[in-house]
């Protein structure tokens, strides 16, 4: 096996990992405290807001975020083959995960509810959490300081 295929096999389980694991608790935690502050006068206490947050991540979240973390990874990969740097990728991924925040806000919303929900109070939070993993994911993928061109194997 070469050491560009161990490479790519590791990328694929970080990002996987941080699909399953990382995305789903830090979304959850901050759409449920987001929907709690919205929806309730006067905000919970944090006890009452971390466990309704790790629930929504682990009932909710999981399938969008794996979903979404096998497209990212998948894309990261490719990007990093045609030789991008870095930051071209972290934008690439911040508007990808907007997208699929936006998305899984509106399925979400709307399996919830029974019908199409098309509202800002879904769709704002799940566009920035979406934004915030698309932000965090080359971090996961490939840590802080590797460069990421195809050159720097």
């Amino acid at each position: 096996m070469e050491a560009s295929e161990v490479g790519t096999g590791r990328v694929w389980l970080h990002g996987l990992l941080f699909s399953v694991f990382g995305a789903p608790l830090l979304g959850g935690l901050f759409v449920g405290i987001a929907m709690m502050i919205i929806r309730s006068r006067p905000p919970p206490s944090i006890a009452m807001v971390l466990v309704i947050a790790v629930t929504i991540s682990y009932i909710v979240a999981s399938g969008p975020s794996l979903v979404a973390g096998i497209i990212c990874t998948s894309l990261a990969l490719q990007w990093q083959k045609q030789g991008l740097s870095r930051r071209p990728i972290v934008l690439r991924l911040a508007v990808l995960g907007m997208a699929l925040g936006a998305i899984a806000a509106l399925l979400g919303a709307s399996l919830s509810e029974g019908q199409l929900v098309v509202s800002p109070v879904y769709l704002g939070p799940g566009a920035v959490t979406g934004l915030l993993m698309g932000l965090a994911f080359p971090r996961a993928l490939w840590g802080a300081n590797r460069r990421l061109t195809s050159r720097s194997t």
